[in-house]
């Protein structure tokens, strides 16, 4: 295994055991056992994906998103939830910026 896997390994297993992570997991569990509760914030993540990833009016599909997070995290699980994934997604992007902003590759002038 070379230094680089070893490091990666070790790295995985720091992001599995954070708090973050671990928070998000059980979160995750108890979303579970409220299938309807799971439904929202699954229909709730979906669009906002699509949102990101369309060519829609981003001004005219904020509002909506915004609304539509509002009554959803009214629920307190659904609140946790969403708050616990973005704190995973806020340590992902973290490393990945991090390595990016390291780890130089030369791409060719165009």
């Amino acid at each position: 295994m070379s230094e680089v896997d070893k490091k990666l390994r070790e790295l995985i297993e720091a992001m599995r055991h954070s708090d973050e992570y671990r928070r998000y997991r059980e979160l995750e569990a108890q979303l579970q056992v409220h299938p309807d509760v799971k439904k929202a914030v699954n229909e709730y993540r979906s669009r906002v994906f699509e949102m990101q990833n369309s060519n829609r009016d981003i001004f005219d599909e904020t509002d909506y998103m915004t609304r539509d997070f509002e009554r959803l995290t009214k629920n307190p699980l659904a609140a946790d939830y969403l708050d616990a994934e973005s704190a995973v997604c806020a340590m992902l992007r973290k490393v990945t910026d991090a390595i990016s902003e390291e780890v130089i590759v030369s791409l060719p002038d165009s």
